[in-house]
């Protein structure tokens, strides 16, 4: 018998645990938790990365390999130097992917939300690569060493295949904003596509949403200094487009935030 578990649209730009979705236990300690396998189900088909999927009790089953894991924030999920290994799922909270420069020096690839799975297409093969919680995270994972093979069920595969060829998209713009858009745009886009991948609206929907990112971090992700970010923010405020403060981005002109960035939405679908 078909079940389908379609995700609720998010109602809000939520960026720590729902209290109503999981058990009590969840919201406290670190390590892995003790959890149900009905629990762990219904805990991964209500997140986004499944949205409007179609499964059976057969892809239910595979998802047995995934257990649930709670990173508190600043902590090194995957340190410096350290394989990629697996596959994790994220549930709430903010991560980053970030490569190291042999002089300290850092670029942040990604921040990873709700949603987001990291592990897919040879991750595990780049040096230098870490990734870390900004705040307190919680994931599924599988065990070290297991990836899609691992996951019987072949419309999953697909599903995953699918995430990693948006990750591929992600990364993509990523790249255009640090070689060919202004920095104007490329701190635009950011904003755009962060605010989409965590109220999962259009840009024209979205009014603010909580961002816990340091200057710091926007900064290696922009290829910037922090100083030279300061004072783009500070543009882009004055001139009535976005603010930025006290972890509150809001979108004042999303019409000229959209043009500042040259931005199309295409890249973010399922």
């Amino acid at each position: 018998m078909e079940l389908t578990y379609l995700n609720a649209k998010m109602k809000q730009c939520d960026n720590f645990y729902d209290n109503t979705s999981y058990p009590a236990s969840l919201h406290s300690g670190k390590g892995l938790y003790r959890m149900s396998t009905a629990e762990v189900h219904r805990a991964l088909l209500a997140n986004p990365a499944f949205s409007g999927q179609v499964v059976d009790d057969g892809d239910i089953q595979a998802l047995s390999v995934f257990q649930p894991r709670h990173y508190p924030a600043h902590f090194p999920i995957v340190p410096l130097g350290d394989p990629l290994e697996g596959i994790r799922i994220i549930q709430s909270g903010w991560c980053r992917l970030e490569k190291y420069m042999s002089d300290g020096e850092r670029q942040i690839i990604d921040f990873p939300l709700k949603g987001d799975i990291i592990g897919l297409a040879g991750e595990d093969r780049v040096a230098g690569l870490a990734v870390t919680a900004i705040t307190d995270l919680l994931v599924f994972e599988t065990r070290p060493g297991a990836g899609l093979d691992s996951i019987k069920s072949p419309k999953l595969n697909r599903l995953f295949r699918s995430a990693a060829v948006r990750r591929d998209a992600i990364a993509i713009e990523h790249m255009v904003n640090l070689g060919r858009r202004s920095v104007l745009g490329r701190t635009s886009h950011l904003f755009l596509e962060l605010g989409m991948r965590l109220c999962g609206k259009l840009p024209r929907e979205i009014v603010q949403f909580s961002c816990p990112l340091t200057q710091h971090d926007l900064a290696d992700a922009l290829g910037l200094t922090p100083i030279h970010l300061n004072r783009k923010l500070r543009e882009l405020r004055e001139d009535g487009i976005l603010s930025f403060r006290h972890g509150l981005v809001e979108f004042h002109d999303v019409g000229r935030l959209i043009y500042l960035a040259d931005f199309d939405d295409r890249y973010l679908s399922p």
